[in-house]
C-alpha cells in the first residue's frame, strides 16, 4: 500500500491485475516517472494543485486556507 506521506506511487498492469495486487513500481521505474511526468502536466493544466483530499479536511490541515478566506473577502468590503 502506498504511503501517500511519503509520496510513494503504485503501477499496476489494470489489464492483468485488475485487483491491483501486483505494483509494477519498481519493477518499472521508466515508466513510472514518464506517468508521474504526465500527471505533473495535467494537473498544472487543469489548476490540480492545492490538492486538498477529504482526508486534510478530516485532519483540519486546511483550517488557516478556511480561515483565511473570509479576511480576503472582508478586506474587500464584503461579508
Amino acid at each position: 500500500m502506498a504511503n501517500p506521506d511519503q509520496n510513494d506511487w503504485q503501477l499496476y498492469n489494470l489489464n492483468d491485475d485488475f485487483n491491483e495486487r501486483i505494483d509494477l513500481a519498481k519493477k518499472n521505474p521508466q515508466k513510472l516517472e514518464e506517468l508521474k511526468a504526465l500527471f505533473e502536466e495535467q494537473a498544472q493544466k487543469y489548476n490540480l494543485y492545492p490538492y486538498i483530499t477529504w482526508d486534510d479536511v478530516l485532519k483540519r490541515r486546511v483550517l488557516p486556507l478556511i480561515k483565511q478566506e473570509p479576511a480576503k473577502a472582508e478586506s474587500k468590503g464584503e461579508k
